[in-house]
């Protein structure tokens, strides 16, 4: 299901980020060099590569290029021990022709290392290799600090943990480097070879990573979860390891009934992509049957969740409809309010968007009033041409949010305008 977020996006026209390059006596980043051959580069002279991967509208990004990139010390030593790159991850009208040469390169980039948050900063070995991950603004001095321990550490936990190496000190190790990398494939493999050599399962770090690594049935934390509730939502937050009981059915169990060639691939962040195609029919009640066997108290939840995937994929709305609303009194509300925004975003259907303005209006009037709750509810609202009450909600949002409130603002102008907003 879609996540909703309000974002509030500072669009910025700056000619020097598009140049790809910064002051003189800074970092010297290269230009002219494709991806490819910035690799085969690295390669020939045995250097490491540094990738500073940015947005033109990210303010920590502007800041890095104005206050650190910019100083002579941190050009000193980049420039001796790194080939420097800088990647624009998103597009504008006023990009250079080098940056739009780039936008393949840039989007192999970002799908390839999980790029969920600027500015990202990636460290290469002279193979090629990812070593290390850095995010977010840093000063001079802790920025080339990092940029020091980047030549080698990770690579060497590696191929140590490659050549058998498994001893608690050194998984654990190898574990917090890796999710400073984002290596989203051997996270869970390290977590869970981890978790076999530990004795107490239920401290509240081992439950962390049970929250992060369980995605099978045969994984060691998936029977904490279904066994120790109580204990796990202690440290992840109530219902939390239900639900991710009931993710991995999905995807062991129903999926297969819903997709020929049926994969899932999570990339970090709870962004899960799922492959295979869909089927022409879907035996419903022979799924429901294997869940009542097996999973008896989660069968329900785990057949709303594949029905949505299903008829959203299809699209068939009312069905999709339909099976948000037979299920509604024992649907998360999280699910419910991700519901109402797929109906609002995808859907034309004046009946379907009826019913999904029913389950959001249910929702505000339970007390959700949350900005992400009022922000489906009042766009609701205006799809279904109650502009009225629509731009009520919107206004109060506005002066309850402040500065926050910006990204109502913005949809609110377009409502009294009478344009479309989905």
């Amino acid at each position: 299901m879609k996540k909703i977020s309000i974002i509030i996006a500072v669009c910025l026209s700056c000619s020097y980020l598009n140049a790809q390059t910064v002051a003189a006596g800074g970092i010297d980043f290269v230009k002219g060099l494709s991806w490819a051959q910035i690799k085969k580069k690295a390669k020939t002279e045995n250097r490491y590569i540094f990738v500073d991967v940015f947005t033109t509208w990210c303010v920590p990004c502007i800041k890095m290029d104005k206050e650190v990139f910019s100083q002579k010390k941190v050009g000193d030593f980049f420039n001796k021990n790194f080939i420097n790159v800088k990647v624009q991850a998103d597009k504008g009208k006023n990009d250079s022709d080098p940056v739009k040469r780039w936008y393949s390169d840039a989007a192999y980039i970002a799908a390839t290392y999980n790029i969920d948050g600027y500015p990202t900063y990636l460290f290469f070995n002279p193979k090629g290799e990812l070593v290390h991950r850095m995010t977010g603004f840093t000063d001079a001095d802790k920025f080339i600090a990092a940029a020091t321990t980047a030549k080698g550490t990770y690579f060497s936990q590696k191929m140590r943990f490659d050549a058998g190496e498994r001893n608690p000190d050194s998984l654990l190790k190898l574990i917090k480097s890796a999710q400073l990398v984002n290596d989203v494939k051997l996270i869970p493999i390290a977590i869970n070879q981890y978790l076999s050599t530990q004795k107490d399962l239920l401290s509240d770090e081992n439950i962390k990573f049970i929250s992060e690594a369980t995605n099978n049935t045969t994984d060691p934390g998936f029977k904490i979860l279904r066994t120790h509730p109580v204990e796990a939502d202690r440290v992840l937050g109530k219902g939390r390891s239900t639900e991710i009981v009931k993710m991995i059915l999905f995807d062991e169990i129903a999926l297969p009934y819903l997709r020929s060639d049926a994969s899932v691939m999570k990339y970090g962040m709870g962004m899960v992509v799922y492959g295979g195609k869909l089927k022409n029919t879907v035996d419903w009640a022979e799924l429901k049957n294997k869940l009542n066997i097996e999973y008896p108290d989660l069968s329900e939840s785990v057949m709303t969740r594949s029905k949505l995937h299903y008829y959203e994929g299809v699209p068939d709305w009312l069905k999709y409809t339909e099976a948000v609303s037979e299920a509604e009194g024992i649907m998360d509300k999280s699910l419910l309010n991700n519901s109402a925004y797929t109906i609002f975003s995808q859907c034309e259907n004046d009946e379907c968007i009826k019913k999904a303005l029913g389950w959001s209006e249910r929702l505000v009037s339970a007390g959700n009033k949350d900005p992400e709750y009022m922000y489906i509810y009042g766009s609701l609202l205006y799809k279904s041409g109650r502009t009225k009450e629509a731009t009520e909600v919107f206004e109060n949002a506005v002066k309850s949010m402040g500065n926050q409130g910006e990204g109502f603002a913005k949809q609110l102008e377009k409502m009294k305008k009478g344009e479309k907003i989905w």
